[in-house]
């Protein structure tokens, strides 16, 4: 034995006794001492110098990585299971996450792959109930890893579903001795590399004497000095360095001669906490006032929304913080890892009231050129936003933004479909013509309560473009009568309102509202008149539609095959005689065969 000790990190700790081969980043220290004297050394260093050198390449991918070398060495009596485990170089094995060395197991899907890759001996511990499977999972032919399958080991754990166990499973190996608890985030460095003359100054003085020394509380916040020129400079230095007598400064710790740091934060810093300033722009003492970023960004209770615009939505948010922030989906990852790791730290340091950022955080497509291409300038495929409204006003293009496809998805712009738009918003126009105190039928109110149903869920689940076409099939139904009904013609004016706030709100000044639909309560539905007493039963003749008529929804078969034979286009085919067949498909159809 060579009686070395280390620690593993293992993410997975219900299938522990699954562990079959232990993996260590070819950077890790150890490498060269568990290799030292073996009869491949030359040979795994000789690998390591290559894996190496293929990880500081950008086409360099840890999680599809599969390169691998045994080192020779084995760990002793696995977790007292009998079992030594080989110890691999592995390619996805990273320095950064836990502590380099990582147990593998025939169900993490990786482990699985390498194992296969390399001819490493597995041992299953979890199986599905599905018996066939079951013997291919103990074969080793197939990946294996599902929330409900059963442990087979270790045996205090037998029986049990895998993810009903992680808890009690870390709990007992803790009271065992066999392990610790260990948080792990996959942080990487952050790069500081684009430098600009606004960019937040770093507070740190290099001193010849003391080395960096960090500029003192007193002094903080380091101001930008104002210059003329803060154009980036031909060495590649941040502008400031240009800047003598703001660089040039006393170190904090010896007073003597020293520099201060020129590079500055990127604009991912700042935009880290922007949202917190908003609570409190104007303060010159502190980030923000205690008292107002518990107004703004405080726990909550669950509040029925007031209106579609001042919502603060419907669910509590016990973490506080923003309610709801939405980006671009090209800063999903990193902009919401920053701003998280910076608010925490502001918590930590009693800056800020709330645990979390934000409840809720959503990401948006990206609106690309008519050929489906990235908008840019070099391109000459930019829309101009003022262009757009200067011709068909900012409520199309609002209305058009939403309707143009999924949230979340990238579409093309298309001005076709911007005209489109128009002319829908256009007919909403001309109704309020036909606007009348007149009741609505049953099948009007049928249509409207469904279309409140749809389009209230469509906008909480930003799924804004089929909340357009909610509205554009109420529009069209309205459209289709002599008479429209105030209630139901004001309902789609609020359910559109947030998409059009512009045109919602002087319809309604036109149909003599007193308040702005803009400031009105969201409308409610009810239930009962979420389904018509009528339908329209459809009339076919040897398989082709040859008629329609209202039905009240409980009509029987008899009376339905009865109005359906008196209908003048189906009497002219009978011409008399008796049909071959007729079926009644029930709330849908009338087939005739004639």
């Amino acid at each position: 034995g060579m009686d070395i000790e280390f620690e593993v990190y293992d993410s997975i700790p219900q299938t522990h006794m699954a562990q079959t081969f232990i993996a260590i980043a070819p950077e890790h220290p150890l490498v060269n001492k568990l290799i030292a004297g073996t009869k491949d050394e030359k040979r795994v260093k000789k690998f390591v110098k290559e894996i190496i050198k293929q990880k500081a390449g950008k086409k360099f991918d840890s999680e599809k990585a599969k390169d691998g070398i045994f080192t020779g060495r084995y760990t002793e009596n696995w977790m007292g299971s009998g079992r030594d485990l080989p110890i691999w170089v592995a390619s996805f094995a990273v320095m950064d996450y836990g502590t380099g060395i990582v147990n593998c197991s025939v169900h993490d899907k990786r482990d699985f792959a390498f194992a296969k890759e390399h001819g490493i001996d597995l041992h299953p511990v979890l199986f599905p109930k599905d018996k066939k499977l079951a013997k291919k999972v103990k074969a080793i032919e197939v990946f294996y890893r599902e929330p409900d399958g059963i442990l087979a080991e270790p045996k205090e754990f037998a029986g049990q579903r895998w993810d009903k166990v992680r808890e009690p499973m870390i709990d007992w190996l803790v009271k065992q001795g066999k392990a610790s608890r260990q948080v792990n985030y996959k942080l990487r460095d952050w790069v500081f590399s684009r430098q600009r003359y606004w960019g937040e100054p770093i507070p740190m003085v290099n001193c010849p004497k003391c080395g960096w020394v960090a500029v003192p509380e007193k002094d903080l916040p380091v101001k930008l000095p104002e210059v003329k020129k803060y154009q980036p400079t031909d060495s590649g230095d941040s502008p400031l360095a240009n800047v003598k007598a703001w660089v040039n400064t006393k170190c904090p710790s010896c007073n003597g001669k020293a520099k201060r740091e020129t590079d500055t934060m990127p604009n991912w810093a700042g935009s880290s906490w922007y949202y917190l300033r908003y609570c409190d722009p104007r303060n010159k003492k502190e980030l923000a006032d205690q008292k107002k970023l518990k107004y703004w960004l405080g726990p909550r209770q669950a509040k029925q929304p007031h209106s579609a615009k001042a919502s603060r939505g419907s669910q509590p948010h016990p973490a506080g913080g923003v309610d709801w922030y939405n980006g671009g989906m090209e800063h999903t990852t990193l902009h919401l890892l920053y701003s998280r790791f910076w608010h925490k730290f502001l918590y930590d340091i009693k800056a800020v009231p709330t645990s979390e950022p934000y409840s809720k955080r959503t990401s948006h497509g990206m609106i690309l050129g008519e050929t489906g291409e990235k908008m840019s300038k070099s391109r000459g495929n930019v829309i101009n936003p003022d262009e757009v409204i200067a011709e068909y006003g900012a409520d199309t293009l609002r209305v058009y933004e939403m309707f143009i496809g999924p949230f979340n998805h990238s579409a093309p712009w298309a001005p076709r479909s911007l005209v489109g738009v128009k002319r829908f918003l256009e007919r909403v126009w001309l109704m309020s013509e036909k606007v009348s105190s007149g009741k609505s039928s049953l099948d009007i109110d049928a249509i409207t309560h469904q279309t409140i149903k749809r389009v209230t869920e469509d906008i909480e689940a930003m799924r804004f473009n089929t909340a357009v076409s909610m509205c554009m099939e109420l529009s069209n139904e309205l459209g289709k009568l002599e008479s429209v009904p105030k209630s139901s013609y004001l309902i789609l004016l609020k359910l559109l309102s947030p998409l059009a706030p512009h045109i919602c709100d002087e319809l309604g000044e036109i149909v003599d509202e007193k308040k702005l639909i803009s400031t009105q309560d969201w409308p409610t539905y009810d239930k009962k008149k979420l389904v018509s007493d009528t339908f329209e039963l459809v009339i076919q003749v040897n398989g082709k539609v040859r008629g329609k008529f209202e039905a009240p929804i409980n009509i029987s078969e008899s009376e339905a095959i009865k109005q359906a034979l008196t209908d003048e286009n189906v009497t002219r085919f009978l011409d008399g005689k008796k049909p071959k067949k007729t079926i009644y498909i029930k709330g849908r159809l009338v087939s005739v065969v004639v």
